[in-house]
């Protein structure tokens, strides 16, 4: 399983009725053999419990994009945000072209992409 963690406490924590409509993870997968399993365990949670998966993605630009996680996560999401890494100590991958990324790899061209933090 990919080393994915239920944001159950803290100030992202999914609380109340909210919780019956949705779950939040975080992941920090980094290479292929973990986009595969994030995209194994993903899949597994739909069939588990199906809910509609959104991505909010942001990727270091040393990560190889295709092989680490846009053919692997390819169909999966109904929404995807791309986003900047701020302070990042290696250079990261636009958000612009993780969107063009994914796309290129399979993915419908869903979601946003915003290029500066807020």
């Amino acid at each position: 399983m990919a080393r994915m963690q239920r944001l159950d406490s803290g100030p992202f924590a999914v609380t109340g009725e909210a919780r019956l409509r949705f779950r939040l993870w975080l992941d920090g997968g980094h290479n292929p053999a973990a986009g595969r399993a994030l995209a194994q365990t993903l899949a597994d949670l739909e069939e588990a419990s199906p809910k509609p998966l959104h991505l909010i993605v942001g990727m270091m630009g040393l990560k190889d994009l295709q092989r680490a996680f846009c053919r692997p996560s390819a169909g999966l999401a109904r929404h995807v945000v791309t986003v900047p890494i701020p302070g990042a100590h290696e250079a990261p991958h636009a958000p612009e072209v993780l969107a063009e990324t994914r796309v290129a790899s399979g993915s419908k061209r869903t979601g946003r992409t915003v290029s500066r933090a807020r």
